[in-house]
């Protein structure tokens, strides 16, 4: 029965084995969102025109981010194979299209979006 232990190595294949060494990857992605958290800071002093661009920014930003932290966990081993030869986690195939709407949002605000003023918002 799939439920003894015999059974789950069968359901588990290699992933019973053990869990190898692994890189850590939350250091790596917290230090990223700090860098990522800077880049917007200096984005928004120094050259956002138009609201909604950080947004859009921070959505650029770290869908490769989180690409290159799932890449480095090692989980694209077992569970997902969109492209032929490389296998990727869903959360890669996500943050490609993250990605794309991103970059789409990021220009869409740039031409469209309200444009920013120092003075606050009128209130009613």
């Amino acid at each position: 029965s799939a439920a003894s232990p015999r059974g789950l190595e069968q359901v588990l294949g290699p992933l019973a084995d053990g869990t190898p060494a692994l890189i850590p990857t939350q250091l790596i992605e917290g230090a990223g969102a700090l860098l990522i958290f800077a880049v917007i800071l200096l984005y928004q002093w120094r050259w956002q025109r138009r609201g909604g661009q950080s947004f859009a920014l921070l959505i650029v930003l770290q869908c490769p981010l989180r690409w290159f932290t799932e890449h480095l966990r090692r989980d694209h081993d077992y569970f997902f194979n969109a492209l032929p030869g490389y296998p990727l986690t869903v959360t890669q195939v996500t943050s490609g299209l993250f990605l794309l709407f991103g970059v789409g949002l990021l220009i869409w605000t740039s031409r469209r979006g309200p444009p920013l003023t120092d003075e606050p918002a009128a209130t009613t």
